[in-house]
């Protein structure tokens, strides 16, 4: 089932697009990496959907803006994105589309997704 493992970054991070999982290994267990340092930083927060009734997931954020990472364990897709909203806020949806038939990365609703192959980063496809 998909997990969400957030972390939260500055201002000028979100910017920069300082962070980011570097394949899905790393997205898989929780992990980005400085792009400029190579510092390595594992989850702040995760949630799945193995822990939600309704087939969301559901994660409480208390400070913005925040990186996020998806991982579909079952068809072996990771991506991330940013978001900067206003605290407080009562309810969020950030909808991610896993595309079990894309063989290359791929955009989707400002996440960068990819399936797994450790021969190709992440790019804009769209």
């Amino acid at each position: 089932m998909a997990r969400i493992y957030a972390f939260y970054i500055t201002p000028e991070e979100m910017r920069l697009d300082t962070w980011a999982p570097e394949s899905y290994a790393d997205a898989d267990a929780g992990i980005v990496r400085h792009l400029d340092t190579g510092e390595r930083r594992a989850w702040d927060l995760v949630a799945s959907q193995q822990d939600s009734a309704d087939g969301w997931i559901h994660l409480v954020v208390t400070s913005s803006p925040v990186l996020l990472v998806a991982v579909d364990p079952v068809n072996r897709i990771w991506g991330w994105r940013t978001i900067e909203y206003f605290v407080p806020l009562p309810r969020l949806t950030i909808p991610v589309h896993f595309r079990a038939y894309e063989t290359a990365p791929y955009t989707d609703s400002e996440w960068w997704l990819s399936p797994e192959n450790p021969d190709t980063p992440a790019e804009n496809n769209e």
